[in-house]
């Protein structure tokens, strides 16, 4: 801060310490050194690039671009290799899907929220029977206790 306001009070010597500050400050000392964190960014880029991932990837994407092409003939074939035509008809699918899309997304959040009350209503209903099957247990433990005390009664 004392610099800078000396700085700006004395115009005159705004030379003399640019120069200073210039001959300390060169633009050689200012540039940025690779660090060792540089250079192992820069390899782990470079055996990413270089991996058998990415040349399945580059691969897959060659085979998907063929694919593509192909179903572009294809439709051209069909709809008499007209290109304005078959793509006005891939721009009506596109616009078809994105509407159809939301839709498709709240059809499968009610499916879950069903299934969740499926499986709710499917719990309750296993909790009830697992009740009523040892009341029944109990039932004819009891008939069978007062069955055989009547046996021996007799």
């Amino acid at each position: 801060m004392y610099f800078f306001e000396n700085w700006v009070k004395l115009p005159s010597l705004t030379f003399l310490k640019r120069s200073k500050i210039d001959k300390k400050y060169n633009s050689q000392s200012c540039k940025v050194k690779p660090t060792e964190a540089q250079t192992a960014i820069k390899s782990a880029v470079e055996s990413i690039k270089n991996s058998e991932e990415a040349s399945l990837l580059k691969k897959r994407y060659a085979q998907l671009q063929a694919q593509l092409a192909i179903v572009r003939a294809n439709l051209a074939a069909r709809y008499g290799g007209d290109g304005d035509s078959v793509q006005t008809f891939l721009n009506d699918a596109k616009t078809w899907y994105e509407k159809s899309r939301p839709q498709g997304e709240e059809v499968v959040s009610q499916v879950k929220d069903k299934h969740s009350d499926m499986e709710t209503k499917l719990a309750e209903a296993g909790t009830s029977l697992a009740k009523k099957e040892r009341q029944l247990k109990q039932k004819l433990r009891e008939l069978l206790l007062s069955t055989a005390d009547w046996l021996k009664e007799k």
